[in-house]
């Protein structure tokens, strides 16, 4: 008993006789961006802060810090620091040359620190939740306080498996305690409640949980530490860092080297991305025979990168959609390949507007019953293969946050050529399409991105043909048909 009140007068570096502990709070960590213009432009401060902040909010929060530990309850991020005051606790990111330091406060008082070589990388590196976790364990393991003991009871259930792997094995021993400050001595405060132990487990990949020693149970409340004190996991946290950095450069150096690009916040972070591919699902929202029923699942690939930037690739497919009546449209099936190449750039609020060259082809397949005076109702064909037509697209995009929203409008002319007979497709198209950034991991050694896309747009489409019909047969020359689509997808982006 004397060896673990010792370690935990280590732990705190604060003999247990002075007053009386409890008034330290950790209900809230503000994490904040320290930086001038200069280096929020070369860190890409804009689009990636808001995801950096978020990986490394999770390594500080109960249940979702290292080994599913975590003291605060919560985590707030800010784009400018607050002043400091009594009693608040703040991590501050901050960027000198290519350094970059994190600073936890107490206060006015640095409680932790650690540091990297970022560069323009900086926030990329943060988005890494391994990194970001294994960050958090740096400095946590230098704080007053690694967790609480209600977390440290259960198995925390989580999304990030693979980043525990990473963490040092975890401690087998945790002591709890009450917390005060004696800021005329500076001096943390500790009361001890009890003490917990790791229970062993078959499963080598489930989180860590504890027992409490003895009996009785510890308050879901109370602080806990590694029972061997303060910085116990530096070296260890320390040579996991390193690796993991000189992973990541690697990777990212690498990455840089393949699309010719010199930042990789702009590469890997951005709101756009290197690229994107992905696919979508849109239904209509028109009334009508046969359009009220028209739905399309397309692919995508949209590269914003070098060697190939500008490139755009859409291929849609309508399975065949059937809606008997009477008189009109009975039924429509299709698919359509567009291939463009963009051009543009940022533009006053906008950033970006561009112009994209299009080519496409397309297939349509449709029938119509058509009323016949004194006769049955006929049934008439009208097929259209391989089309060919140019347009052109202009759009806007600005960038909210995590969001791209992207306004276009859209024209194709026909070319009047076709396989086996005269076609022609005229096309004007004009919608809102908006893509937010979800959560990054590694595929095959590249970072990349899943992210959402919703969309809406309304088309216009004339089709006609030139095609003879046999003496007494009624034969369809031209189709148009207008319709509007609402849906949404998943990308891939790099």
């Amino acid at each position: 008993m004397i060896g673990r009140l010792l370690a935990l007068a280590a732990l705190i570096w604060a003999p247990a006789a002075y007053g009386a502990p409890g008034d330290v709070k950790m209900d809230e960590l503000v994490i904040a961006l320290k930086a001038d213009a200069k280096t929020r432009e070369l860190i890409d401060a804009e689009d990636d802060w808001e995801d950096a902040c978020d990986a490394l909010a999770r390594g500080f929060v109960r249940g979702t810090g290292p080994w599913r530990l975590g003291p605060f309850k919560k985590a707030t991020c800010r784009d400018v620091a607050p002043a400091p005051a009594a009693g608040r606790w703040q991590l501050l990111v901050a960027q000198t040359g290519k350094q970059a330091t994190l600073t936890v406060r107490f206060g006015e008082k640095v409680v932790a620190t650690t540091d990297f070589e970022g560069a323009e990388w900086t926030l990329v590196f943060l988005q890494d939740a391994t990194y970001a976790k294994l960050l958090a364990l740096a400095l946590l393991d230098q704080m007053p306080a690694l967790g609480r003991a209600g977390d440290a009871r259960k198995a925390v259930d989580g999304d990030e498996r693979g980043t525990e792997s990473a963490l040092p094995e975890a401690p087998p021993r945790l002591m709890a305690y009450e917390l005060g400050r004696d800021e005329a001595r500076d001096l943390w405060r500790p009361r001890s409640v009890g003490a917990a132990i790791r229970v062993a487990s078959d499963d080598p990949k489930a989180p860590p949980r504890w027992r409490t020693v003895g009996k009785g149970k510890l308050a879901a409340d109370a602080f806990v530490h590694a029972e061997a004190g303060r910085g116990a996991y530096a070296d260890a946290t320390a040579k996991r860092l390193k690796d993991r950095h000189a992973k990541l450069t690697s990777r990212f150096a690498s990455l840089a080297g393949k699309v010719g690009l010199v930042g990789l916040g702009e590469v890997l972070a951005s709101g756009t991305a290197a690229g994107y591919f992905g696919v979508r699902y849109g239904h209509s929202f028109f009334q009508g025979p046969v359009i009220r029923k028209m739905s399309f699942v397309g692919l995508l690939l949209e590269l914003r990168g070098a060697p190939l930037d500008g490139l755009r690739l859409y291929y849609d497919v309508w399975p065949k959609a059937l809606d008997p009546v009477e008189s009109g449209a009975t039924s429509f099936d299709a698919r359509r390949l567009v291939v463009g190449w963009s051009f543009g750039g940022a533009l006053g609020p906008f950033d970006r507007i561009d112009v994209t060259p299009k080519i496409g082809r397309w297939s349509v397949s449709t029938s119509f019953t058509v009323p016949l005076e004194n006769l049955p109702p006929e049934t008439v064909e009208f097929n259209l293969d391989d089309a060919l037509s140019v347009g052109l697209e202009g759009g806007l995009e600005m960038r909210f946050g995590r969001m791209l929203t992207r306004g276009w409008v859209a024209r194709d002319f026909d070319v009047d050529v076709g396989k086996s007979q005269d076609t022609s497709v005229v096309d004007t198209r004009m919608g809102l399409d908006a893509l937010i950034r979800g959560p990054w991991f590694s595929m095959s050694g590249m970072p990349t991105n899943l992210s959402f896309l919703a969309f809406t747009f309304y088309e216009s489409v004339q089709l006609t043909r030139d095609a003879a019909a046999a003496a007494g047969q009624v034969s369809i020359d031209a189709v148009k048909y207008d319709v509007g689509y609402i849906g949404g997808g998943i990308a891939l982006s790099y």
